[in-house]
């Protein structure tokens, strides 16, 4: 009584063993006709693409369109860096006049500073270096 269950087991077993790679060879088959990353699919019997899928031409002006977004983005990213950046003191103090440059004796290295303040603002340059 034994023998006849364990050649059905043994069977069973085997046949699921041989089961098994049939079963993934057709998903593999499957995959590569409805392949989720394609950009438009096709029909097998006529070729014909899906009307709901974009054409590659509509697709190349969409990525046109989010490079010159991305560029737009940037550059308003990167002013508003270079604002950050600046001195609080931007646009208020004005130097121009800049006399002995690269002279031995730094007394005789000048420049001349004008303010663009309010009446009641002041400006502390103690401490100022270039």
């Amino acid at each position: 009584m034994k023998e006849p269950i364990i050649i059905v087991i043994v069977l069973f077993i085997i046949f699921g063993f041989a089961y098994e790679p049939l079963k993934k060879s057709n998903l593999n088959r499957n995959n590569s006709v409805n392949n989720p990353s394609a950009i438009g699919k096709t029909n097998n019997a006529t070729g014909d693409t899906d009307s709901e899928h974009l054409s590659n031409k509509e697709i190349a002006e969409n990525i046109k369109e989010a490079k010159k977004e991305i560029e737009k983005l940037e550059k308003n990213l990167n002013a508003e860096i270079a604002k950050n950046k600046r001195s609080p003191y931007y646009g208020k103090i004005n130097m121009s006049s800049i006399y002995g440059l690269r002279q031995n004796n730094p007394d005789k290295e000048y420049i001349y500073l004008s303010t663009n303040l309010n009446k009641n603002e002041s400006v502390k340059i103690t401490g100022w270096f270039l």
